[in-house]
């Protein structure tokens, strides 16, 4: 008894199959909202099968099968009351070729449409076609001004509204975040995509290239849309041009105050530790020109720079040597030997090689550099005791000025 169930299980779905195979249809037929549309069916070589009826039917991709047209030879065609009444119509009835067309297609129209055969002996046969129905996206992106700190926040936004099927979108940076992606269906039956990249703001990735890019099937190609992220902080500041080597009479040394910000740094203010600004010291905007070190200059120049966010600063703490520092290496130290050797020339030269005529070379040179040597040892202990002397004043200043504020 099972065997002869299973046999007859097999027979039927094998007439089911040759059936199908004789009902013509396009598999999927795409469509924009707003056209008309064409639903081709035809019954290929029916041979011995007859056919009494043949049926449309709409299974919506979110409802329940209804009948949308219908055509008997005897009673004519029929259209029952649907989502598309009104707007579904045979081409030209017969049984042979029963296509319908849909005028004014909707988005909502989408789903299966079948179109199906009432036959004799073997049952029914039906043929499906998909309609896909497209609408093109409205593609945009955007940056999103934020202030560095310590949490994740948005920093770019990427959406592709009212299309037919749903988006894709991805991002392309260098700067380490992630996406989070909210789908929105539509009344008209379509889909928006957003998509949010997020980051936790540094002062580095402010001006990194982000991308998003969208791709659809309506679309030939990805479209993408570059943007730069931009982060706000108060400015970074650093101070450029002090070599270690500031020593008494020396001219026309400078520090340069250089600064970092979003937004870009409006004010650049020069001060000292002390409160005094050295006669010698010329300030113009970011650099600070010293036309002659003398002892004024052993001080710590303070460099401030303010933005809407805040107040930057860095500050550097001369040392006004008595002599030059004898560097090797370096190109700043052989300049700074130049500068020096050209001023022992014109105060010296003379007298030095009238001392030493009639000596061979090696012999002066060695004699030389040893006085040099004791000279200079001589000076660093000199150096030693003024600075001490000096930080012994500015205590006393500063010991002044608050018995003043005090009393």
């Amino acid at each position: 008894m099972k065997m002869a169930i299973f046999i007859s299980v097999v027979m039927f779905l094998s007439v089911q199959g040759a059936l199908g195979q004789l009902i013509q249809v396009d598999p999927e037929v795409m469509s924009y909202p707003g056209q008309n549309v064409e639903l081709p069916c035809k019954f290929v070589n029916p041979g011995s099968t007859q056919v009494s009826q043949v049926s449309w039917i709409l299974e919506p991709s979110d409802g329940e099968r209804i009948n949308i047209a219908v055509y008997h030879p005897t009673f004519g065609a029929s259209y029952p009351d649907s989502p598309v009444t009104g707007r579904v119509t045979f081409i030209a009835p017969t049984l042979n070729t029963p296509s319908i067309r849909i005028a004014d297609v909707k988005m909502t129209d989408e789903g299966r449409y079948i179109c199906e055969y009432a036959t004799y002996p073997t049952g029914n046969a039906q043929g499906i076609t998909n309609l896909v129905m497209l609408a093109k996206p409205k593609n945009s992106a955007s940056h999103i001004t934020v202030v560095a700190g310590d949490t994740p926040v948005v920093v770019a936004r990427c959406a592709s509204a009212n299309g037919r099927p749903v988006s894709q979108i991805r991002w392309v940076t260098s700067v380490n975040g992630n996406a989070t992606t909210l789908t929105t269906q539509e009344s008209d039956n379509t889909v928006t995509l957003r998509s949010d990249y997020k980051l936790i703001p540094t002062p580095a990735d402010n001006g990194k290239d982000i991308s998003c890019v969208v791709e659809h099937r309506t679309q030939t190609k990805p479209e993408s849309f570059p943007m730069k992220l931009a982060i706000e902080y108060p400015p970074m500041v650093s101070i450029v041009g002090y070599d270690d080597n500031w020593y008494m009479g020396r001219t026309n040394v400078e520090l340069t105050c250089q600064a970092k910000g979003n937004p870009i740094p409006t004010t650049v203010t020069w001060r000292t530790l002390t409160g005094h600004m050295p006669d010698t010291v010329q300030v113009t905007e970011n650099k600070l020109k010293v036309l002659k070190v003398d002892e004024t200059v052993n001080t710590t120049f303070i460099c401030e720079v303010r933005n809407r966010l805040g107040i930057g600063k860095n500050q550097v703490t001369v040392n006004v040597r008595a002599t030059p520092c004898v560097c090797g290496g370096d190109d700043q130290s052989r300049t700074v030997g130049k500068e020096w050797q050209g001023a022992g020339g014109r105060t010296g030269g003379g007298q030095e090689e009238t001392a030493t005529a009639g000596f061979p070379s090696v012999p002066r040179a060695t004699t030389m550099s040893r006085v040099l040597d004791e000279q200079y040892q001589r000076l660093q202990l000199e150096e030693r005791k003024l600075l001490l002397e000096i930080e012994v004043l500015q205590l006393q200043k500063e010991k002044l000025k608050l018995e003043l504020q005090n009393s």
